[in-house]
């Protein structure tokens, strides 16, 4: 009997409120299956139509999310996946812009990261169709014959599959690219002092910000670390959000590792990583899950990320990892 269990990890965030200035304005609301929550001050001498700027919003998340759903069958990605030649086509600058920073990512991760694994998400039961199938060997590497960003070719906004078998999932990295267009809106009008969160992948600007990490348990609103950011992103990935358990109580995570076909919990429960933008946070978030946590601080080291690591310990028990580039965000 497989349990399916959902869970998300979210950032608690609080300002500093600077004097004689009015008090924080908020929008929250759902997207790409996530709570979003946006933060802003508005400066004295500027007037902002809050309507307008709560439309600009709307409209901005709800085309992004016609563009990178895996979940609505006519999404521009999903019509990609459906394709079933290998001609090139031309795609909108946003997917390009976004799988062309993952291919960037691949390349950095050594392969960790990887767009391609849309296929052996579908095998291990998890996206829009859970099968609650765990896949044989066999399966695996039939499916791993075509998964890796070395099947796909980009060239400007021109996109094509080297191998037609080949679906792309872009969901380590888009929310935190959607993240980081919504503050591109508030800077148009006219906004510089703002946090904007989709579902735990924030972006901050114009002031510091507490962003407190939450233990990562199911049900904890325990904070174990707060970072204090301006200018920055953060983003934190968790193998507790999707995951199912066999009859042996082994737990099998919807992060599955691109390069090996696997999809068995590892020894991180989280990862938060702080970037400049939030799309490079949220997608090296998900490769460093991918690697494990002696690799992924070797990695945090070698590419001077500001990484937090959170491994269990046993009974609700936790270990803290850090990256001696974290130590300048801490708020002691």
């Amino acid at each position: 009997m497989l349990r399916l269990f959902f869970a998300f990890l979210t950032l608690f965030y609080s300002s500093i409120l600077f004097a004689n200035e009015a008090s924080v304005q908020q929008f929250s609301g759902r997207t790409m299956g996530q709570e979003f929550h946006i933060n802003w001050y508005v400066p004295n001498n500027v007037s902002v139509d809050n309507v307008k700027l709560k439309q600009s919003v709307r409209g901005t998340l709800n085309g992004l999310n016609g563009i990178f759903s895996t979940w609505k069958d006519n999404s521009e990605l999903s019509r990609f996946n459906q394709l079933k030649h290998t001609q090139p086509v031309s795609i909108s600058p946003q997917l390009s812009s976004v799988i062309s920073k993952a291919i960037e990512l691949n390349e950095q991760t050594n392969g960790a990261l990887d767009i391609t694994v849309e296929p052996l998400i579908k095998l291990w039961g998890f996206g829009p169709h859970h099968s609650g199938a765990i896949p044989s060997q066999e399966e695996l590497q039939q499916v791993l014959q075509y998964t890796g960003v070395k099947h796909i070719q980009l060239e400007d906004d021109m996109l094509r599959k080297l191998e037609p078998r080949v679906q792309l999932d872009l969901s380590a990295i888009a929310k935190g690219y959607a993240v980081d267009r919504i503050g591109e809106v508030l800077e148009r009008y006219g906004i510089h002092r703002y946090m904007v969160e989709i579902g735990g992948e924030i972006v901050t600007k114009g002031q510091p910000w507490q962003i407190a990490v939450q233990q990562p348990a199911i049900f904890s609103t325990k904070s174990v670390l707060t970072l204090s950011l301006s200018g920055k992103a953060v983003a934190t990935s968790g193998d507790y959000r999707q995951f199912y358990s066999d009859q042996h109580k082994q737990r099998y995570s919807h992060i599955v590792d691109p390069r090996t076909g696997s999809a068995k919990v590892r020894d991180i429960a989280s990862v938060t990583v702080i970037a400049d933008d939030c799309a490079t946070a949220d997608g090296f978030a998900t490769a460093l899950m991918v690697l494990g946590a002696k690799e992924a601080l070797a990695l945090a080291e070698a590419k001077k990320l500001p990484v937090l690591l959170i491994t269990p310990a046993g009974d609700d028990q936790f270990t803290l990892h850090q990256s001696s580039y974290l130590k300048p965000f801490i708020n002691n």
